[in-house]
Parts: structure tokens; C-alpha cells; sequence
């Protein structure tokens, strides 16, 4: 090929190859877009190493307080004053407020007595009493005494703690003692795979008033690994993908987690096409919030038509992230969580090693998300919110729309999210149903690699993933059915989303629905080791004409869990 005819093509092959991205076109993909497409494989390694099991302890079965709902006796005195003697809440002299004006005899006072100490149990002061001492109302002034539960000392129950305490617990001998700072810390410390039995016990203390906090490590090892494979991938880059992830426990003696995760196609030593994913991310709590810090980065190559002879299609894309998350609001039933994020994200394309400089970019950003769970019942309810923006005027390369001569390189996306789990029984059988649903929205025009795709396994099941719809906005349902048995699952889907935004108008239709059936489980076979699988058959239900599938479309992963 001459250098003329290669120049040229080039600089064609990189206009027409951005413009594809927004279509169903398979070929080229882009570099930003590999990520996404190994994800899933690497994701699946690190939320089994990284389960976060709640500690939502259930609430207390105490009747709802009302100091106006008091028994109608004969005598009583009507109520001119509350004196509540050694306090240290703030928030009780509004509640004695309502006893004022009432007319309250012995099993009132009972009732006043009880009704306060259900509040202090409802805003997690398990420790604290108030006393009602012996007295005469006649002269109109009820007396109460308060008993503050306070923190003896914090300590292990072995010598096989794996961290720092203070990291996880913030309170301290002398602090009032309250459930919902055991709740987090212990939550914190389960997030670890090898303390997940780990448990927080309240005995008493040396002292009256005091309680001590013991803490029992969990017993398992503190590292644990995954290996994984699965057919998830695509024909043009490798359509089988194997993937591994390792997890150690409080490196650095902070409750800490290490993680690191790969993937590949398995013919790693194919010249033509192949992709490569690498992440390394590092958390440590402080109380209520936590610090992460994260890097990923991916290669992929494949081989597309050139006008002579085969062209090698390139790319790499890289991100580094450090953020803080924090829970703004628990309860016995809920939590309220928060994170920000800032990031550094570079692109580069490559056709025959010769870089495609209009794709090139280099951004910094920044996401701040806010999400809440709650539990209903045995319903567990999730929903989340979050925006993310890029900021051109720190960013090295902001990078082009190639339609949108005016967009200055600031894309600012919103996404929200909302889950559904309910485990039921019917007929002695266990079911679970479960329904996902997720949105973007993208307030400004967005390079390619920020649009909203469907089509694959991870959004709307029933589709390949060779072909998708892209656009800058989208949503998608996915629901499901599924009847434990056994600790095994056998599961029925039905999926369906749609996409719309400017780059829609260059797609063969905006909206998709598929089904699937599949079965998934975990079978433990040695004390430190178990495999687990999830295959599945999947149909389209609804496509636009012309958008190319396999009937059915089959979808296998296996993996060791160590």
C-alpha cells in the first residue's frame, strides 16, 4: 500500500470508525468501549470476593410511641412539668413535651416510662434506661431519671484480629453507647470475604452505666482468589473471556482490602485480535466513610477490511480514580449511602500502529452518586442517583463529537437506578423475584464511549452483544424469576430497554426485548474452595428489522472460587 493511499485511509477509517460507534455496526469498536465489554467478567470475581452482607438488625417490637396514648384511670393528677434528671439527649425534652396538660395516674406513669425507653431503643441507645423513682403528682411535676448506657472499653475477644479497631469504630470508652455505630463497624468489617462471621457482642462492664464492646474476628483465611470463564466476549476481539481476581484482607492492619483483577481472551497469542483488562483498587474505612483509590487499564486489537489488504484496528484506554463514600443515614430497617469520585481517563486509537489523533482523549471528571436501601418485610428495596461530568478546562484533550461542531469537550450525564428483591414461598418452594431498573440521561452531547448501550447480557438479555444500540440515552427492565433449590437456582428473565438522543437517528430502531432461562449456583467441595456457574438460553422478543442475533442465544460461565 502506498503511504498516500495509507494516509488517506487512515484519516477516513477514523471519521467513519467514531460515527459507527453510535450505530450497530460490530466493527471497529472503540478503545473506551473494551472496558465495558470486560467488565462484567472481572465485576462478577470482585462482588463475590466483596459481598457486603447489611446488618440490619430487625427492629424492636415495641408498640408505636405516643406519650398522648395513655390509659383512662381514676385518680390522676394533670401534668404542669417534666423534669428528666441527668440527661444527655436533646431530642427528649421535645418528646416529654406531650405529656404536658395530661392526666396521668400509676399505670400512666408506667406507660410514660415505657413509651421513653422504646425511643431510646429506636434511635439505637440499647443501653440506656430511664427510671421513673417513686413520687406524688400532686403538685403537677413528673419526674424522671436517666441512666446513660456508656462504652466501658473496646476489645477483642482473641488475639487474631486482623486491624486497627479505631478504623472501623470511632466511639470510645466514655461515649455513649449506640447500636447503630456496631452495626456500621461490623458491616465494615464483614465487607472483608475472611471476616465474614465475624460478630460484635455488648457485655457488661466494670462499672455501673458501662457496657464493653468485644469484638470476635472471623476465622478464615485473608486472602481469597476467583478464576472465571466465560463466552461473554466478542468474535472480533475474542468471544471467549477468562478472567481472575485476588482479594486480601487488611494489608496494612486497617481493615483495609487489596483487590486485583485481570482478564483476557483465552487465545491470548493471537496476533490479530485479542483484549486485555487490568484493575488494581484500594479501600480503608474510617468510621461511618471510607477512602478508595483505583486504577484500570485495557488493550484490545482486532483485524478489519482495509482496501488492499487487512488493517489491525487498536486501542488502549486507562482511568485512575480516588474518591470517598460515607453513610449519611442508618436505621433498623435502612441506609443511606453517598460517594464522590474524581478521575483521569485517556483514550487512544491505532490503525496499523498509527494512531487516529480525532479519538484521542485525556479528561478529568469528577461523580458524586447517592443511593438507599431499604428493607420491607423480607422485600429489599434499592435505589440510587448519580452525576457524573467531565471538566474540559483541566482535562488535556477533551476530546470531539464528530456531528457537533459546538460541544466543548463538557459532558454531563445523570443516571439513576432502582432494584426490587423479594424471596418468597409458594406451594413449600422458595422464589425469588427480582426487577432492575436503570436510566441515563445525558443533559449535553457525549463522546461514544459515554452512550447508553442494550443488547448484551448485562442489560437486555436474549441478544449476543455483537450488535447493540447506542445513544445518549437510554433505559432498561430486567426482571426475573428464579426457584431456589438446593442452593441452586433455575431462572426465567424477560428484559427489555430503549435508547433515543441525536445519535439514535443514525440506528436501525430504538428499542429491544429478550428472554431468557437459565440455572445458576455454587457447589462447595473443599473447605477453602467452590466452583459456581450460570448458563443460559436467550431469545429476542422484539428488535428492529435488520439487527442480526443468534437464535438462541447461549451463554455459559464457570469459575473456582479459592
Amino acid at each position: 500500500m502506498s503511504p498516500s493511499v495509507s494516509h488517506v485511509t487512515a484519516l477516513h477509517f477514523g471519521t467513519i470508525s467514531a460515527l459507527a460507534l453510535a450505530q450497530v455496526t460490530p466493527s471497529p469498536i472503540s478503545s473506551a468501549e473494551v472496558p465495558h465489554l470486560q467488565e462484567p467478567q472481572t465485576n462478577q470475581a470482585r462482588e463475590r470476593a466483596n459481598v457486603r452482607p447489611d446488618v440490619l438488625p430487625p427492629p424492636a417490637s415495641v408498640q408505636a410511641i405516643s406519650l398522648t396514648a395513655r390509659p383512662m384511670e381514676t385518680p390522676c393528677s394533670t401534668i404542669q412539668d417534666v423534669v428528666l434528671e441527668d440527661n444527655v439527649f436533646s431530642w427528649t425534652p421535645a418528646l416529654l413535651q406531650a405529656v404536658i396538660g395530661q392526666c396521668v395516674g400509676t399505670q400512666g406513669m408506667e406507660a410514660i416510662e415505657r413509651q421513653v425507653n422504646d425511643a431510646l431503643i429506636d434511635r439505637g441507645y440499647v443501653t440506656s434506661r430511664v427510671l421513673m423513682p417513686q413520687q406524688n403528682l400532686a403538685a403537677g411535676t413528673l419526674r424522671l431519671k436517666m441512666l446513660p448506657g456508656r462504652i466501658g472499653v473496646v476489645r477483642d475477644a482473641s488475639d487474631d484480629n486482623i486491624g486497627w479497631t479505631r478504623t472501623v469504630l470511632l466511639a470510645k470508652p466514655g461515649d455513649l453507647l449506640n447500636q447503630r455505630d456496631l452495626d456500621q463497624a461490623l458491616e465494615t468489617i464483614r465487607r472483608l470475604p475472611g471476616q465474614s462471621q465475624a460478630s460484635i457482642d455488648i457485655v457488661p462492664g466494670a462499672r455501673a452505666g458501662e457496657s464493653d464492646v468485644v469484638l470476635k474476628p472471623g476465622t478464615d483465611k485473608r486472602w481469597h482468589g476467583a478464576l472465571s470463564l466465560d463466552n461473554s466476549g466478542l468474535k472480533s476481539t475474542g468471544k471467549y473471556q477468562m478472567s481472575g481476581s485476588l482479594v486480601i484482607d487488611s494489608l496494612l492492619h486497617l481493615y483495609d482490602q487489596l483487590q486485583i483483577s485481570s482478564s483476557s481472551n483465552t487465545d491470548a497469542g493471537a496476533s490479530t485480535q485479542g483484549t486485555r483488562f487490568y484493575s488494581i483498587s484500594w479501600s480503608v474505612p474510617v468510621g461511618y466513610a471510607s477512602f478508595f483509590v483505583g486504577a484500570d487499564r485495557s488493550r484490545y486489537r482486532q483485524a478489519v477490511k482495509g482496501f488492499e489488504e487487512p488493517l489491525t484496528y487498536s486501542g488502549q484506554s486507562s482511568e485512575v480514580s480516588i474518591g470517598l463514600a460515607g453513610v449519611l443515614h442508618r436505621d433498623t430497617t435502612s441506609r443511606t449511602d453517598v460517594q464522590f469520585r474524581v478521575f483521569r481517563k485517556i483514550d487512544r486509537n491505532y490503525l496499523n500502529n498509527t494512531e487516529i489523533v480525532l479519538q484521542r482523549r485525556d479528561v478529568i471528571g469528577y461523580e458524586a452518586s447517592l443511593s438507599h436501601r431499604r428493607h420491607l418485610g423480607p422485600v429489599m428495596l434499592d435505589g440510587g442517583f448519580a452525576w457524573r461530568e467531565t471538566l474540559p478546562e483541566h482535562s488535556n484533550i477533551p476530546g470531539m463529537v464528530l456531528d457537533d461542531r459546538s460541544y466543548g469537550g463538557r459532558a454531563q450525564i445523570e443516571t439513576a437506578n432502582a432494584n426490587l428483591c423479594w424471596p418468597f414461598k409458594l406451594a413449600g418452594q422458595v422464589f425469588e423475584l427480582n426487577s432492575n431498573w436503570a436510566i441515563q440521561h445525558a443533559r449535553t452531547r457525549v463522546l461514544p464511549s459515554d452512550d447508553f448501550a442494550i443488547g448484551n447480557h448485562h442489560t437486555v438479555r436474549g441478544f449476543d452483544g455483537e450488535l447493540t444500540l447506542a445513544a445518549e440515552n437510554g433505559w432498561y427492565w430486567r426482571n426475573e424469576l428464579a426457584w431456589h433449590v438446593a442452593g441452586q437456582a433455575v431462572y426465567v428473565g424477560v428484559d427489555m430497554g430503549k435508547i433515543h438522543g441525536p445519535s439514535a437517528r443514525f440506528l436501525l430502531g430504538n428499542r429491544l426485548v429478550g428472554a431468557t432461562i437459565g440455572a445458576r449456583g455454587r457447589l462447595s467441595s473443599l473447605p477453602y474452595m467452590a466452583f459456581n456457574y450460570d448458563i443460559s438460553l436467550g431469545w429476542p422478543l422484539d428488535k428492529p428489522a435488520g439487527f442480526r442475533t443468534e437464535r438462541p442465544v447461549v451463554m455459559a460461565q464457570v469459575g473456582v472460587e479459592f
